[in-house]
């Protein structure tokens, strides 16, 4: 019998020609059957009905027949050996084709030993099974598998949780599908490949793309996984990072294939043989994590009993035992001692058990996370928004306190209008409660506007001597009503900074002012000024409250305030060291607060630049003076109440006014009123401030016209925008009397 001409290239040794017509259905095979495939399987040979296949491969075998009878197609299968026969062989790789000859249509073709082949396929599902099953317990990750074409091939659980694809929309996808369009059309993808194959492994930190399309930073790692340079294939395993702050993962430069991905994300890996409690293996992660050095043998039970916080053994015990075998992985979240004795590390364990031929629980196949990083700003999140909510209660107590005794105020004076000395005492209460309250909001303002970037230094030559004067005179009533002492220790030299005035000594003014809040009646507080050649530093110290190790690393934290007792006692928003801090910083300082506990005083030390001496003072404000003298006034504010109480003051000063309550109705009566002076309101209904005041310069009659914006808007954008529009000065919202005195007194006809 001759072999099917396509098969005569085979080595012979190793198969089994063999032919078969329909009628006899029976195998004809050579004498070289038992040599190829063993004698007990080559004596089964001859049974009818292919007797030596096992039975539930018959039918499918048969099926194959007939089609290469009916229709010619080749037969190119595997089949199992009937158990009974017990031979070595348990696998047959059956190959024919189908030919016309004389005696009829008949079957041509080999078999040769498939069992190999088939325990090596079992090996290899076997290993990809336990690919899959690390790949699925990293829910924080995706990790996903590629050819060397750029198609998705693998998708763990965690890839689906980051991307939003199921296992069945994403395998085939390009790699492309993950990444943003633009660096899509830049080949990106391609090019991250490209790397991986020819480096072994390639890290990327950018932005990609969800099923939904929405966006997300993630940071990952390529590597190349198995096979020659032609058959290998890609893992990819990356994080989404875009709500965290998280160290990078260092990366290992190995080709170990899925230890070397894992560690470089910074996983640890680990099979536990849960019968010995020992690691049957685990990544070099695993070692950094529970400090142990891999030379020592394998991770056990001691060990990593002896690093877990006591209440999160017994944790871990139970959840081990009461987890169910199917379902969700084992997810949880234990504490670790560190050696150096500090605060627990916090561990993200998650698992899946394996089992043995009988069904018991063998093994647990996981993964470890280092979330300390993130636990802890998840802790000064929560610490943050207690400060916020601490504050915003502090907030409405300050704001509170002076609203109470100018209520009462103002019923004294409905009471007492025929009495002078009850109403100017009165008064003077009102004018120093409403003084506290602008002092608060104030501090809140430029707070913000520092933070956000909305403030701007008028940076000039500036003298020592004049900042820490300026200081001293806002802060000496405090210091007078407390019966404090102020003892100043400044150099006689001539000594300059560069910097902002204003800003400068408000700095000095808020730490003396915090000195005297947290100091007793007759307590004494100091400021030293010390020279050197390249900086000032000046030192405030007080003998009051102190400030405890505690409190102090975060006492220039926005609205710390120490103890809750200190806090009752003295009052105040939190803000005001903030604010220093900020200040300090904007013109290249430092500072820091020492203390020595509670009930020991405190020092606030801040350095600045120091100048060399100037040759000449730089002049603050160079406008020309305005009107001395007003007799009409035009007054536009959106707020009745505010038009109403502004107009009778200015009408108690002598002037004769008229108000307005938008821009529209402001023209209307400057065309007819014909105004000296206007003091106008920027954000009101139909026409703005600035809108009214541009129209208004148009007038042939107004170019005299002195226009001044009174407005709640101070931002250093608002005040170029006023004077663009045409207004001659800018105030701030409340404006105190004796200042809009002295700006009618200034003013010049």
């Amino acid at each position: 019998m001759e072999p099917a001409p396509a098969l005569i290239a085979l080595p012979t040794a190793r198969l089994v020609t063999w032919t078969w017509r329909p009628e006899g259905g029976r195998l004809i095979v050579p004498t070289n059957a038992d040599t190829a495939l063993g004698a007990e399987l080559a004596a089964a040979l001859a049974q009818p009905d292919w007797g030596f296949v096992h039975p539930d491969d018959v039918a499918s075998l048969d099926t194959a027949l007939q089609r290469c009878l009916r229709d010619n197609e080749p037969i190119e299968r595997a089949v199992r050996v009937h158990p009974d026969l017990g031979s070595p062989v348990t696998w047959l790789e059956v190959h024919a084709t189908c030919a016309d000859t004389t005696d009829g249509p008949q079957l041509r073709g080999v078999m040769l030993d498939g069992t190999r082949r088939r325990l090596a396929e079992s090996a290899r599902e076997r290993q990809e099974a336990r690919y899959r099953l690390i790949m699925d317990s990293a829910r924080e990750y995706a990790i996903l598998t590629l050819d060397r074409g750029g198609r998705i091939t693998g998708w763990s659980v965690g890839a689906a949780r980051v991307f939003g694809y199921t296992e069945a929309e994403a395998i085939g996808l390009p790699a492309a599908a993950l990444f943003t369009p633009e660096d899509a059309a830049a080949s990106v993808p391609e090019q991250e490949i490209a790397r991986a194959l020819s480096r072994g492994h390639s890290k990327d930190e950018r932005w990609h793309v969800r099923k939904d399309g929405t966006r997300f930073f993630g940071s990952g790692l390529m590597m190349r996984m198995d096979g020659d340079d032609e058959t290998s294939r890609l893992l990819k395993i990356l994080r989404d990072r875009t709500l965290e702050e998280q160290a990078r993962t260092a990366l290992a430069e190995s080709q170990e294939r899925l230890r070397l991905a894992t560690d470089a994300a910074g996983l640890g890996v680990f099979e536990w043989n849960l019968e010995t409690g020992t690691a049957l293996w685990e990544n070099t992660r695993m070692y950094e994590i529970f400090g142990r050095h891999p030379e020592e043998g394998p991770l056990d039970a001691e060990c990593v009993v002896a690093k877990l916080v006591p209440g999160d053994l017994e944790r871990l015990r139970t959840a081990l035992q009461e987890h169910p075998d199917q379902g969700e992985p084992l997810h949880l979240v234990v504490g670790i001692n560190d050696e150096d004795g500090a605060s627990p590390r916090f561990l993200e364990l998650w698992g899946r058990y394996g089992r043995d031929a009988e069904g018991s629980r063998t093994r647990l196949i996981g993964v470890v996370a280092d979330v300390t990083a993130q636990r802890r700003a998840q802790a000064a999140l929560i610490e943050a928004d207690r400060r916020k909510d601490a504050f915003l209660a502090t907030l409405a107590h300050e704001l509170r306190n002076p609203l109470a005794p100018i209520r009462h105020a103002l019923e004294i004076l409905r009471r007492a209008e025929h009495d002078p000395a009850l109403t100017t005492r009165a008064r003077t209460l009102m004018e120093r409660q409403i003084s506290q309250m602008v002092r608060l909001i104030d501090d809140l303002l430029d707070l913000s506007r520092i933070t956000l970037g909305k403030i701007s230094l008028r940076r000039q030559i500036v003298s020592l001597e004049d900042m820490v004067g300026s200081a001293i005179e806002t802060c000496q009533p405090i210091l007078d009503a407390a019966g404090q002492r102020l003892d100043v220790h400044v150099p006689t030299d001539d000594v300059h900074v560069l910097g902002d005035l204003t800003r400068l000594a408000q700095v000095l003014t808020n730490l003396l002012n915090n000195a005297s809040k947290f100091s007793g009646p007759g307590q004494s507080i100091s400021l030293v000024v010390d020279v050197s050649d390249h900086h000032v530093t000046c030192r405030v110290t007080d003998q009051g409250a102190g400030i405890t190790s505690e409190e102090l690393p975060t006492i220039f934290d926005m609205f710390a305030q120490g103890t809750d007792r200190m806090q009752q006692a003295r009052g105040g928003l939190g803000v005001g060291l903030a604010l220093v801090r900020q200040l300090v910083g904007m013109h290249g300082g430092t500072v820091h607060a020492e203390s020595a506990g509670h009930g020991k005083g405190s020092t606030f030390t801040f350095m600045l630049p120091r100048l060399p001496a100037p040759a000449g003072r730089t002049v603050a404000d160079t406008r020309p003076e305005m009107m001395q003298t007003m007799k009409r006034v035009l007054v536009v504010d959106d707020n009745a109440d505010s038009a109403e109480s502004l107009s009778l003051l200015l009408e108690l000063m002598g002037h004769t006014v008229r108000t307005a309550h938008d821009g529209e109705e402001a023209l209307e009566q400057a065309e007819a009123f014909r105004p000296e002076l206007v003091l106008m309101d920027i954000g009101m209904p139909r026409m703005d401030g600035y809108e009214a005041a541009r129209r208004l310069r148009q007038f042939p009659w107004a170019a005299g016209v002195v226009i001044v914006a009174l407005t709640g808007w101070g931002q250093d954008e608002d005040k170029r925008r006023s004077e663009e529009a045409g207004f001659d000065r800018h105030l701030i919202k409340p404006v105190d009397p004796t200042a809009l005195e002295a700006l009618l007194g200034q003013t010049a006809q």
